[in-house]
């Protein structure tokens, strides 16, 4: 429920949003992402992923984004930040017991040290069956076992690191969107409500230096409302008990539910919850990191200007408001370029077209995204960067 505290604050942001002076977009063109970003204190970064298997079979492939010398150019060049897609995930760096594969995480950050560039680490516990190794989801454990398990695993991954990682997603996607209640997993069941607060607190022994990361995929559009009831409630019963959490990150994977052809994305979202939510995470002192950002196209128009125009407006819109909260440290696109993205093949569009939901096209040319995200970026209040 919206106190009037809140409601003022609400309506604070929005009409600085409503105002929110974007700089002409000549002014630049001559700027990279991440030199934009730091004029307002932000950092930006991009996912990037190292195919093929841990013995090195596919990493070769052509269509190997490693292999792509003008997108790893177009990385080096915007970006200060970088994540592995799913080279740190468990299904790829321990997909059966004992054996832990490092391989792929290692080239993602060998990449980022030889660039200079800042290592997010995604992530210790995708707390979600459906991407959980099957031999993961077998186990047989009690809070001992469970909490043990977590600790030998979390050790090993982030030690393996030696600190490079500076901020590590400790858990993802542990709410599920349609009850805002924490999913059932083979760790839930033994460590029930606390898995949250056992995984933190394991996070933090191994990375003591590290931003911890609470990462989910809560959006403003109006199907998600049960799902930031949800988060917002973790994230508060987190803080009442101590547990040591640093920042949320917002995927910001924006139109996957919504979307027309008529329409567009005009009737889909809701700016005063959105607002709500903002304003909740900020009072709790948390920073926030948009962790992975993209459009899903999956529903406009099959007219390509249009369809570009569609989707900078939107997320322009989405980007100026939270953008607008100082406690907004940093922004990841999840893919830089269409082709090198994962929209391609999930929920792909009826018409079997491309999406278009990154800055770039498949021939590296700026799309109108590109130019929302560079304009909302400069806009933004200026803010102490993340330490």
């Amino acid at each position: 429920m919206l106190t009037r505290r809140h409601f003022l604050a609400a309506a604070s942001a929005a009409a600085t949003t409503a105002c929110a002076t974007h700089p002409p977009s000549a002014l630049l063109d001559s700027k990279t992402l991440k030199d934009i970003a730091k004029s307002s204190g932000l950092r930006f970064g991009n996912a990037i992923a190292y195919w093929g298997n841990n013995d090195g079979e596919g990493v070769n492939r052509p269509d190997n984004p490693f292999n792509d010398k003008t997108y790893m150019e177009l990385v080096k060049t915007h970006c200060d930040i970088v994540v592995a897609e799913n080279e740190f995930k468990r299904y790829t760096v321990q997909p059966v017991p004992g054996d832990y594969r490092f391989e792929r995480a290692n080239g993602v950050a060998k990449f980022a040290a030889d660039n200079h560039m800042g290592l997010r680490g995604h992530t210790l516990l995708w707390n979600r069956n459906t991407y959980m190794p099957q031999w993961v989801q077998d186990l047989d454990l009690n809070a001992t076992s469970a909490e043990a398990h977590l600790d030998e695993y979390f050790g090993a991954l982030i030690s393996n690191f030696d600190g490079q990682v500076y901020s590590w997603d400790v858990a993802n996607e542990t709410i599920d969107p349609e009850t805002g209640e924490i999913r059932n997993t083979v760790f839930t069941k033994a460590l029930g409500p606390g898995v949250m607060d056992t995984a933190f607190r394991i996070a933090k022994s191994h990375a003591p230096n590290a931003q911890l990361v609470y990462n989910d995929y809560m959006s403003w559009e109006k199907h998600s409302a049960a799902h930031r009831r949800g988060i917002l409630k973790l994230l508060e019963d987190m803080k009442k008990r101590g547990t040591p959490i640093d920042a949320l990150g917002i995927q910001g994977h924006l139109g996957t539910y919504a979307g027309d052809p008529v329409t567009g994305f005009t009737t889909s979202y809701d700016k005063a919850d959105w607002l709500h939510f903002l304003n909740e995470v900020k009072d709790m002192g948390l920073d926030i990191t948009i962790t992975e950002f993209d459009v899903n196209d999956e529903r406009l128009t099959a007219n390509v200007v249009k369809r570009d125009q569609i989707v900078a407006d939107y997320a322009r819109e989405y980007l100026d408001m939270t953008l607008d909260f100082a406690n907004v440290k940093e922004i990841l696109t999840w893919g830089m370029v269409d082709h090198h993205s994962w929209l391609q093949d999930f929920w792909p569009r009826e018409d079997g077209l491309d999406k278009r939901g990154t800055p770039f096209d498949k021939n590296y040319r700026q799309k109108p995204l590109y130019t929302a995200l560079a304009e909302s970026m400069a806009a933004a209040p200026k803010r102490a960067p993340l330490a």
